[in-house]
């Protein structure tokens, strides 16, 4: 999520004529991300690098959306949240659905050999996006509709060209 805020507000920065506000609050981003990593690291051991990057975008981000947001004077808050919570909620049900897929898979095939561990993450990850287009359906979470149809049209752009 973290990145994925960063990615709207940077450029939004530039846009103002502004790339000096994303610099700096991107080093104090990579500084707080080595002091996690590599506090993390020690408790939690790979996990906690994941973890401390994780935290560390959303903190890139939160301090980003925060700056950009007093310099607009306000970015629509409730719209915002209320799109965050039901992009949030679907992507939970897709979390769990990928995890109940790779823990059923593994159940009927307890081999960790390269083949069934592929099949493993294809089939989660083909399970998963089902699941979050529909949970983003139900819940009536536009941004994603707009992503979805993004993706589609240069999927069919690309089979257009070979």
């Amino acid at each position: 999520m973290g990145y994925s805020a960063v990615k709207i507000a940077v450029p939004s920065f530039y846009s103002l004529r502004d790339s000096r506000t994303p610099v700096l609050v991107s080093a104090a981003t990579v500084l707080l991300n080595v002091v996690l990593n590599l506090t993390l690291v020690r408790v939690m051991g790979f996990t906690g690098l994941a973890l401390g990057t994780a935290v560390s975008a959303i903190f890139n981000a939160t301090v980003l959306l925060w700056l950009l947001r007093s310099r607009l004077g306000g970015i629509d808050e409730r719209r915002v949240a209320a799109s965050f919570t039901r992009i949030g909620a679907a992507s939970l049900v897709m979390g769990l659905a990928a995890w109940a897929t790779d823990a059923a898979i593994a159940a009927w095939l307890p081999s960790r050999s390269i083949t069934v561990m592929a099949s493993r993450v294809a089939f989660s990850i083909a399970i998963a996006l089902v699941v979050l287009d529909g949970a983003a359906r139900l819940l009536r979470a536009q941004e994603f509709n707009e992503a979805r149809a993004m993706v589609l049209a240069r999927v069919r752009l690309g089979k257009r060209r070979a």
